[in-house]
């Protein structure tokens, strides 16, 4: 139906994940030291002797809890939470590491569906993603061929000669949502409006 290009290599960032610290050491005298862990290799949150383990900052008897300090990968305006990261993961999954990108610009536009942890929905993403494009008027051009807007209609016909591109790539783009990607490529993710 629809020809869609990768995303540019440049667009692609790392496996979402989370830094996990002791909570103690953190909120007793700003001790950020932690463990990164991407979402596909998380199990449980670790114990604080893990985290200290990992950093090498020498543990105390106040050391007894962890916390998720800081979350990477996920789609602005969205964090990393020991009960989330199961949902998380499945969605970084199904959408997949080229994907991911597209599919963190359509969260972070807020047109979105959610499950029960505020991840967003994947299959409605699938339903929406038309691709990445060089801009708006090369998809709608594209969705023109298609779909057979001209079949049938001679080369030389006044409709052909006359049909106004510019009006009719205006009026399709208000059942789209297009976000400029974040590559030094440029682009944009085009996605339908439901």
């Amino acid at each position: 139906m629809f020809t869609q290009r990768e995303v540019p290599d440049t667009a692609l960032e790392r496996e979402p994940g989370a830094i996990v610290v002791c909570k103690h050491c953190y909120t007793a005298s700003g001790v950020d030291k932690g463990k990164f862990i991407k979402v596909s290799e998380w199990e449980d949150i670790p114990t604080a002797k893990d985290v200290h383990e990992w950093t090498g900052y020498p543990i105390s008897n106040n050391c007894d809890t962890t916390i998720i300090f800081r979350s990477y990968g996920l789609p602005e305006g969205y964090t990393l939470e020991s009960g989330s990261v199961e949902s998380w993961a499945d969605a970084y999954d199904r959408v997949g590491h080229l994907l991911w990108p597209a599919f963190c610009r359509w969260a972070e536009d807020g047109v979105v569906v959610e499950d029960a942890n505020n991840v967003p929905d994947v299959a409605t993403f699938r339903e929406q993603f038309c691709g990445w494009w060089q801009d708006f008027e090369e998809y709608a051009l594209r969705f023109s061929e298609d779909t057979g807007l001209m079949d049938g209609v001679d080369a030389d016909s006044q409709l052909r000669i006359y049909f106004d591109w510019s009006s009719w790539i205006n009026d399709l783009s208000y059942d789209y949502t297009v976000s400029a990607t974040r590559t030094c490529e440029g682009g944009v993710f085009v996605y339908r409006n439901f």
